[in-house]
Parts: C-alpha cells; sequence; structure tokens
C-alpha cells in the first residue's frame, strides 16, 4: 500500500512540476525543489493535504497574472520585496507550517492516516492554508482597486497601492473568497468522509481573514521597510528598480522579512485556531 501510495504521489505531482517549469511561477532550482519535496510529502501523507496545496498555489499563481500589465499593478508591484516568480523561502514562509502540521499527524497516526479530517490538528492545518490564500489574494486584487488603500493604524489615512500595511475593500473581499474557497474544498472532503460539521467552515474563513489582517498588521508595525531618497516611496526593498537608487531604512526590524511576516501570520492564527478549537 506504501508503495502504491508513494508511486502515485510522483505520477500525480510530476506533470505538475512540468507546469510549473513552464509557467515560470517558482524559482529554479531552489523554489521548484522544495515545492516539489512539499507536495509529494503531502500527497503521501493525505490527499487532502495535497489538495489544499494544488488549490492554493494554482488559484495564486492565476492571481499573480491577473492584470499583471496594468500600470497600476506594476507599480503597486515595485514596492514588494519579491515578484510572482517565487523562491524556496515563500515557498516554506507560505507551506512550511501546514507541512510542519501534516507531519505531526503521520507521526501522531504512527502511519500513513484514515483521518479524521475534524481533527484540531487538521482544522489548524487547512487555517494554514486559508491565511495563506487570503494574503495572496488580498495582494494580488487588492492592488488593482481603483481606490487608494487605507492604512491600517489609521484608515483616515490613505497610502500608495502596494504599501505594506494598506487594506482596501477589494482586498479584504478577496481574503473572505479566498478563505471561502478553502473552506468550500475542505468541507467538499467533510461530505466525502461524512464528518460534515456546520460551524468547521466558517473557522476556516475567520481563520484565514483574521491571518491577512494581522499580515497587514505586522507590515505596518515591525515588517522592514525601506525609503528610496529619490522618490520618497516607501519599498520592502533596499533597492529601487524604478529610480535605480539604494534605498534606506524607514521603519522596522531589519531582519523581520515580508516571508517573516507571512510566516508568523500563520503561526499565530493556527495556535489561535487550536487554543479555540
Amino acid at each position: 500500500m506504501l508503495a502504491l501510495t508513494l508511486l502515485l504521489s510522483l505520477l500525480v505531482n510530476l506533470p505538475v512540476g512540468y507546469v510549473v517549469w513552464k509557467k515560470q511561477s517558482l524559482t529554479v532550482p531552489g523554489g521548484i525543489t522544495t515545492a516539489g519535496i512539499m507536495g509529494f510529502l503531502l500527497f503521501v501523507i493525505h490527499p487532502l493535504f495535497w489538495t489544499l496545496l494544488i488549490v492554493f498555489f494554482g488559484s495564486s499563481t492565476v492571481l499573480t497574472r491577473y492584470r499583471a500589465k496594468d500600470e497600476i499593478k506594476q507599480e503597486a508591484m515595485t514596492l514588494a520585496e519579491k515578484g510572482g516568480e517565487r523562491d524556496s523561502k515563500q515557498v516554506l514562509a507560505n507551506g512550511g507550517i501546514p507541512g510542519f502540521i501534516a507531519i505531526l499527524i503521520l507521526i501522531q497516526q504512527s502511519s500513513i492516516p484514515i483521518l479524521d479530517i475534524s481533527d484540531s490538528l487538521v482544522v489548524a492545518l487547512v487555517v494554514a492554508f486559508a491565511v495563506v490564500n487570503a494574503d495572496t489574494w488580498a495582494t494580488e486584487l487588492g492592488v488593482t482597486s481603483s481606490k487608494a488603500p487605507r492604512w491600517i493604524l489609521d484608515p483616515r489615512r490613505t497610502v500608495p497601492r502596494g504599501t505594506s500595511g494598506g487594506i482596501s475593500t477589494k482586498g479584504l473581499i478577496a481574503s473572505f473568497l479566498a478563505a471561502s474557497l478553502i473552506s468550500l474544498t475542505y468541507s467538499l472532503f467533510l461530505v466525502a468522509y461524512g464528518q460534515f460539521d456546520v460551524s468547521l467552515p466558517f473557522v476556516v474563513i475567520l481563520g484565514g481573514l483574521l491571518g491577512s489582517l494581522i499580515d497587514s498588521f505586522l507590515g505596518a508595525t515591525i515588517q522592514a521597510q525601506y525609503q528610496c531618497p529619490a522618490c520618497k516611496k516607501v519599498t520592502e526593498k533596499t533597492f529601487h528598480d524604478a529610480c535605480e537608487a539604494d534605498t534606506e531604512p524607514y521603519r522596522g526590524l531589519a531582519w523581520f522579512s515580508n516571508d517573516l511576516v507571512n510566516l508568523v501570520s500563520v503561526v499565530v492564527v493556527v495556535l489561535v485556531s487550536l487554543l479555540l478549537w
């Protein structure tokens, strides 16, 4: 049975890896290798976990390309630390916690499990995917909003699109829809396993929304931010490509990167969900 599972995991992950490579959605070899190992691991432990990974990565890849050539989005993304091609650090920041929880589930079961998919650890894993999906959708769709985002620490103040800590109505709706998509995927598995609990989808959706807001709050407070001396824009980058100028420290902790913000947001919401559930 184990050998069959390993073979099946290879068969389903190899085509995905090929598509990712052709679409240049991950860096080579770091991003593809890390994602490949994670996809293989999650499928072997349980198809639910792999399905959630594919839903997250597939939808985020599509949205990265949504209005990618629009001037508004291009300008906003010049302020972001990284672009649409994800490296190994981004893969671990977004998928590391779900992968770690999946390993804990495997250790707890002492074998490849036939899961109680309403178990608290499973719920926490699903919530983790809801958080990273909500944050990604909020970023990719929020920057295309026709209205400038509001500063999360002072909603009366507007900030440039792409500013860490900026929130918009479109971004919040995107977070809700992203978390709902993960919740729907999870709910289908619950129904298939005869374990449906009406409260579980709401836990996942609320977790996704909370994580997105925590991400924005951390981005506005302790994430490393820099200012371009030429145009005075605040960015996550140490070099502002648009002005071809080295940036200067502006606020936050120098070591607290966007990847770390994503990771901490997931950890906080996962711990909260475990305590509440």
